[in-house]
């Protein structure tokens, strides 16, 4: 289950990737939100779904770099405030 959500959150993301950058403080707190949701998701079962969800965090970064600068910068901010949640996730529950 969780696999298919992953899936459908990357094709949310592909397409959010793919906006204009006409206003990219939307299209990043959608993504961000996104993320979040999903991660709420993992830790349900955070050993069989963290690769998954880390696969989908290393896309995001990935095409963040199409987004210019300032795309990138603010959405590597997110993610970087985000890592700090998961490491404590992973290391809440040896």
């Amino acid at each position: 289950m969780f696999g298919r959500v992953c899936k459908f959150a990357s094709r949310i993301c592909s397409a959010l990737f793919s906006l204009e950058r006409t206003d990219s403080s939307v299209q990043i707190d959608l993504v961000t939100l996104l993320l979040v949701f999903i991660s709420r998701e993992c830790k349900v079962d955070i050993d069989n779904n963290a690769m998954e969800f880390v696969e989908l965090v290393d896309y995001c970064a990935n095409k963040c770099r199409d987004g210019g600068i300032t795309f990138c910068s603010t959405l590597a901010k997110r993610l970087n405030d985000m890592a700090g949640d998961f490491h404590q996730l992973f290391y809440a529950y040896p």
